[in-house]
């Protein structure tokens, strides 16, 4: 994600450990103090847990929750998700498939051939007035305006009380962390592989996120690379990559199990690029920086080298590597041992411009 925002993720039965106020500070402690001596009834709104989100943060919306995004800031807010549709809570096919709540958004997973489900409504559409009336004991005109009768905004919508939202935020942000479904893996200080001059590599898995393990089945990697550094070529050994460009330009090499080239071309910020189980991947940075960030399908997903300290071919033998390919076993040793870094060989200079 670039920029900050709230998360607010929302599970029907958690309580409610939020209260806001819209009226003064002065105002809120008079009430408090009324509700203490009379007993009187709360009078401002209570909702459960929003979080802060910022550059780098992680966050697992759990199977069946609610949830939204806002943009309390003054730039694009950009968030990427993933839907893992091969759960074990997938009980369905593999289209997938989600409700909305407000707004007449589109469907964004439409299958051709299926315009049934191409018209994108909320979830309350469906359901008869009169009988949503009763069921929230509510006037129909209201009931017309929860089904969005007339509502063409989509799912994207501006919220016009913007100061009323981060006052929401503030008044329970001491107990707002929920470190369970979030970590960030955009700090530098928290870098799991670091190359001088060349970039570093922050990693998110079930032993750091435990919701990720059984239910979610998820991990997740950033690498942010300097001005012509080279991300060592490797492969996934338990999981297929989503990748998504984040920031500068970068060429990608991507080679099957046979040998053979499926993809060498420019990699540009949005794009996204799939890498599947046992195919190879190299990336070159461009002249401003490179960083991505890779979603596994696994909640632990491990990685094999195949170049550099703690590679492949650092684990065999110099005269097997000769042997193998037909050299010297000086060669064998300079092809062994000449890259010392793990993932990440430095380019000629460092920069900060895609950070």
């Amino acid at each position: 994600m670039s920029c900050r925002g709230l998360l607010g993720i929302l599970t029907s039965g958690c309580p409610e450990t939020f209260q806001s106020f819209q009226e003064s500070q002065q105002g809120v402690q008079e009430q408090r103090e009324q509700e203490e001596q009379g007993g009187q009834q709360f009078h401002g709104d209570q909702h459960q847990k929003i979080q802060e989100v910022e550059e780098g943060d992680v966050s697992v919306v759990p199977i069946g929750a609610g949830h939204f995004i806002y943009n309390n800031g003054n730039n694009r807010l950009i968030a990427v998700s993933v839907i893992h549709i091969g759960n074990d809570a997938n009980h369905l096919d593999f289209q997938p498939r989600r409700f909305y709540l407000s707004g007449s958004p589109q469907n964004e997973f439409q299958q051709q051939g299926s315009p049934e489900e191409s018209s994108g409504k909320n979830v309350f559409t469906g359901f008869d007035v009169e009988r949503l009336s009763e069921a929230f004991k509510v006037e129909a005109e209201l009931i017309r305006k929860l089904k969005g009768e007339n509502d063409r905004r989509g799912n994207i919508v501006r919220a016009e009380e913007k100061e009323a939202c981060r006052r929401c935020y503030r008044k329970g942000d001491k107990i707002s962390s929920r470190k369970m479904l979030k970590q960030n893996i955009g700090d530098p200080t928290r870098a799991d592989i670091y190359t001088p001059l060349g970039g570093r590599i922050s990693a998110l898995t079930a032993f750091d996120l435990p919701i990720l393990k059984g239910i979610v089945k998820l991990s997740a990697r950033r690498s942010f690379l300097y001005k012509g550094a080279v991300l060592l070529p490797h492969y996934d050994m338990n999981a297929h990559s989503i990748i998504y460009a984040i920031r500068g330009i970068a060429n990608f090499q991507i080679v099957q199990n046979q040998g053979r080239t499926v993809f060498h071309d420019v990699v540009t910020a949005g794009q996204v690029i799939i890498v599947p189980q046992n195919f190879a991947l190299m990336v070159k940075a461009g002249d401003t920086g490179f960083e991505f960030v890779a979603i596994k399908t696994d909640e632990n997903g491990m990685i094999n080298t195949l170049a550099g300290n703690l590679s492949l071919l650092w684990a065999l033998p110099v005269k097997a590597i000769a042997t193998a390919y037909q050299i010297s076993e000086e060669q064998a040793k300079e092809l062994k041992f000449n890259r010392i870094e793990v993932s990440i060989a430095p380019g000629r200079f460092r920069t900060e411009s895609a950070n």
